[in-house]
């Protein structure tokens, strides 16, 4: 794999992440956390605990190192939201750039994105 690659998925896969939590809190809350809690229980935590799960379900080191940072995602997510401006364009915007990244980054390796043979490989 071509250590560029590797750089562009570390920064733009989280982003692309990120940026979808970002539209998932405009789904209404199931519950009411406390006003504490730096997010809601909405969407974009559904989200975060099914990939939380999965990668815990994976592999479960890798998964419980992976947790805190995507909480870190979510409380990001959260916080664009509520006080970025404009919020949804800023992350199509971001998303956008990402998807863009991570083609150039194949395009760079010369191989084909693994979503494009199964989603859950990506």
């Amino acid at each position: 794999h071509a250590p560029i690659n590797q750089v562009i998925h570390c920064i733009f896969v989280p982003t692309i992440v990120m940026t979808a939590m970002v539209w998932l809190n405009e789904t209404p809350a199931i519950v009411s956390l406390p006003e504490s809690v730096p997010f809601k229980a909405n969407g974009a935590l559904a989200a975060a605990l099914f990939y939380g799960i999965y990668y815990l379900w994976l592999e479960p080191v890798a998964g419980l190192l992976y947790v805190p940072f995507l909480t870190m995602l979510l409380v990001t997510a959260h916080h664009i939201f509520l006080y970025v401006p404009n919020p949804h364009a800023v992350a199509g915007a971001l998303h956008a750039v990402s998807w863009v990244m991570q083609f150039i980054g194949h395009g760079i390796e010369g191989r084909k994105p693994a979503l494009f043979d199964s989603i859950s490989q990506a």
